[in-house]
């Protein structure tokens, strides 16, 4: 299976069509994903198993794309999220 991997441009226009309080979950989970991956012991691929797991699972939902999002946004790299906080102190 070929996992998709958003672009942060394609994340950010994905985000943009979401309601309030969907896109401050997502933003939420992106947040923590930029704060973990920071860290010295941030296993990318431990992540990137259990995404693919998760992908690989059918979603029970009306929206399949609206699961995966915030799936696939696990899988971007943040390290810039960060990059751009410590600019704006």
């Amino acid at each position: 299976m070929t996992m998709q991997v958003l672009t942060n441009e394609q994340l950010t226009e994905e985000i943009q069509k979401l309601d309030s309080f969907r896109r401050g979950a997502l933003m939420s989970l992106v947040a923590l994903k930029a704060s973990i991956q920071k860290s010295k012991d941030f296993d990318q691929q431990a992540l990137e198993d259990c995404v693919t797991f998760l992908l690989a699972i059918p979603a029970q939902a009306h929206f399949p794309q609206e699961y995966e999002l915030p799936l696939r946004a696990l899988l971007a790299d943040q390290s810039q999220l960060l990059k751009g906080t410590h600019q704006q102190e």
